[in-house]
């Protein structure tokens, strides 16, 4: 698209400020359009999945804090040794 505009003629440019405009957003709604796909929901195995996924996320989680607050060796009494999965510092947990 050419345009001669006399710069002299302020509402001249003014509307064509406004086509440029109208068409950039046109042409951006064309494009959102094109480019937006619309997601189908996730069945019931890709659900089933995500919480596996979620689950041992967790798992590692509780993993990791438990090794992080486990009590140095010493503290533990002979032939014990802090377990990656228990929250208590030495042996298993006590009910």
């Amino acid at each position: 698209m050419t345009s001669i505009i006399d710069v002299h003629s302020i509402p001249a440019a003014r509307r064509l400020a406004y086509e440029l405009g109208a068409r950039l957003v046109l042409w951006a709604s064309r494009c959102e359009e094109i480019c937006v796909v619309r997601r189908e929901r996730p069945g019931p195995q890709e659900i089933h999945r995500r919480r596996l996924v979620g689950w041992e996320a967790r798992r590692r989680h509780d993993d990791m804090v438990a090794r992080a607050t486990a009590a140095p060796t010493g503290i533990c009494r002979e032939g014990e040794r802090p377990g990656p999965r228990r929250l208590t510092p030495c042996g298993p947990a006590r009910r």
